[in-house]
């Protein structure tokens, strides 16, 4: 622990000083415009933030900036961001078990969406338990698992607000919650409702301001249907960037069932802005999130993550939506703040996976312990983590995508690095039907399958990165990439 008794005195000094400075040096609620941040409190535990959206794919900086400019005031200005973030299992139930666990999907059992996978999961191997068992007060607020019943408490929170599954205009207008094991139902846009639930939450935690705690707030946007909030129906969102893959001429080199998709190109970049219509209602979560904070003296005292459940494609490769190993489907924004331990204002290009959110914070609530190469093990569960502390120096040469049966299409695995990825696809006996190999530093965009362009000069050796790969997908704790 680095709690040191003869320094409580002068701690107390730090926190009562830098609270009063919180209040005047914040920017008003209505305000993106950069201030300073406030200075960190050394040696203390932090709260536990995490921002969990839905379906917000990897974007540039200047559009998350023109739709989100408070979220990226606090996280991009005031934090760090990870361009390089996936997602190894980009749907929404298995990305929220790797979240909890810091494990793939093929180490904490669930494969994919559905009620089945759900029941598999270990609730005493998730980061709610542990943080728990080691005194912290827990609460959830939005979306926990896909056909979770809402009737149920989620285990290992103390309190929670959990929205009920629907994917129908009832989604965002009218939904219906549990709050505390009363159910509700809304009629106020939900993402408001969420803001609200989980503002009421931190100002409950002041009647135990000594006791740390671990708020998961996962907003259901911006995920269909594409309902924005009505003041933002018409809002003014900048013009979809593209990409060349997106209009790429020959998908010939692609599996057969992406070569027979059909889209509606109209529908698409109407769903795409609405999606970032969507992202300003999160915005103005976020911005009551850290007003609330920055009242309670709370912001130097908090690790806030905010990041997303899975990528989406917007027409690259012919496809919309997410499942797919493509760059668009699996990279999602991430950010990390804690000041004072977090550079501000930074970028880290490491390649970063989901599965490090877990023993980011277990690092940094001191929940855990070193094994070798930066891995930590979770301190009450004795889970070992297969992602890395963001907290350590420590990097990895690639990352694990996997996607099992049950999911549109057929079984996928994939290893992606920094220059290169590599994709196998699978029929129903486990042969491998189709390969892929992308050059990431020619072709960022994953247009041309070297292994399809009839040129075996440029061909890798298939056998070796099958070898890893096959290897990698049976991994575990320090085995893992």
């Amino acid at each position: 622990m680095r709690y040191r008794s003869f320094v409580a005195i002068v701690l107390l000094a730090l926190i009562v000083l830098v609270s009063c400075t919180e209040a005047s040096v914040a920017p008003p609620s209505d305000s993106p415009a950069p201030s300073p941040f406030p200075s960190p409190i050394p040696d203390e535990r932090p709260n536990i933030l995490i921002v969990f959206v839905d379906d917000l794919r990897g974007l540039p900086l200047d559009v998350l900036r023109a739709v989100m400019p408070v979220t990226m005031h606090w996280m991009a200005d005031g934090g760090t961001y990870f361009p390089n973030a996936f997602v190894p299992n980009p749907v929404c139930c298995p990305a929220r078990a790797s979240l909890f666990t810091g494990q793939y999907s093929h180490n904490n059992g669930v494969l994919r969406n559905g009620k089945p996978e759900v029941r598999k999961f270990d609730h005493e191997t998730s980061l709610q338990h542990d943080l728990r068992a080691a005194g912290y007060q827990t609460a959830i607020v939005g979306k926990f698992f896909n056909q979770w019943d809402i009737t149920q408490p989620p285990p290992y929170f103390d309190k929670w607000a959990l929205a009920q599954s629907v994917n129908d205009e009832t989604a965002y207008y009218g939904r219906t919650f549990s709050v505390n094991g009363t159910i509700v139902t809304l009629p106020r846009y939900t993402t408001d409702v969420q803001a609200r639930q989980a503002v009421q939450f931190l100002r409950g935690t002041e009647t135990q301001d000594e006791q740390p705690w671990f708020l998961h707030v996962a907003p259901n946007a911006p995920h269909q249907p594409f309902i924005p909030k009505h003041e933002y129906e018409k809002a003014i969102v900048p013009d979809w960037y593209g990409n060349p893959s997106r209009d790429e001429a020959d998908i010939s080199d692609k599996p057969r069932f992406i070569r027979s998709n059909r889209l509606d190109r109209a529908a698409i970049d109407l769903n795409s802005r609405n999606q970032l219509r969507m992202l300003m209602s999160v915005d103005d979560l976020v911005d009551r999130i850290f007003s609330a904070l920055r009242e309670q003296g709370e912001l130097n005292r908090t690790l806030v993550v905010f990041t997303s459940d899975n990528g989406f494609l917007w027409g690259e490769h012919g496809l919309t939506g997410k499942q797919k190993p493509y760059t668009e489907s699996i990279n999602v924004p991430f950010f990390l703040r804690w000041p004072g331990h977090i550079a501000q204002d930074a970028v880290d290009e490491r390649l970063t996976a989901i599965i490090d959110v877990a023993p980011t914070v277990a690092d940094a609530a001191e929940l855990s312990f070193a094994v070798s190469d930066g891995r930590l093990n979770a301190y009450a569960s004795h889970v070992p983590y297969d992602g890395k502390s963001l907290l350590a120096p420590a990097e990895r040469d690639r990352i694990l995508f996997e996607a099992w049966s049950g999911n549109p299409g057929p079984e996928w695995l994939s290893t992606r690095t920094a220059t290169y990825q590599y994709i196998e696809w699978y029929d129903a006996s486990g042969r491998v039907i189709f390969r892929e190999y992308y050059d990431l530093i020619a072709d960022p965009w994953q247009e041309e399958n070297l292994l399809a362009d009839a040129d075996p000069a440029n061909d890798p050796d298939v056998v070796a990165l099958s070898h890893v790969l096959t290897a990698d997908a049976e991994c575990a704790g320090v085995t893992c990439p």
